[in-house]
């Protein structure tokens, strides 16, 4: 009887540390009227497909700022790499829907003819990434 108490806490115990680790980060996307009455809400899955660089690249979200103009979007650095930087824009599916490569520390872009909602910006320069999440409204 002790054995199978033993086999049992064991199996329950590895299910529970086996699913902490595929747990992903999930946001609510709430939709209201012009009456401003929520008219439906959706839990969302945000993943952001990896490179194919399996090596793990040094975060620069905190170097990277954001500013917008209405439907246009300006990407500050903080600092130059000297080298081409890359950017993707996901949608939340995640769908790219702008995929551009700049040089600088400044770069412009636009998402006139995309609904409104939120995105998500994926910067890569050589073996670093930074990631931040764009409002359109």
């Amino acid at each position: 009887m002790k054995s199978q108490l033993l086999i049992l806490y064991i199996l329950f115990l590895s299910n529970t540390l086996f699913a902490q680790n595929i747990s992903r980060p999930f946001s609510t996307l709430f939709t209201y009227d012009g009456n401003g009455n929520m008219i439906s809400r959706k839990k969302m899955q945000f993943y952001i497909p990896s490179s194919k660089n399996e090596q793990p690249n040094k975060d620069i979200s905190s170097e990277i700022n954001v500013v917008h103009n209405g439907d246009s979007y300006t990407i500050y650095m903080s600092k130059s790499y000297g080298n081409t930087v890359t950017m993707h824009v996901y949608d939340t599916s995640p769908i790219v829907v702008k995929n551009e490569k700049f040089i600088g520390m400044e770069h412009t872009f636009n998402l006139k003819g995309n609904p409104n909602g939120i995105y998500i910006l994926k910067v890569n320069v050589e073996n670093m990434e930074g990631i931040k999440k764009i409002i359109k409204n």
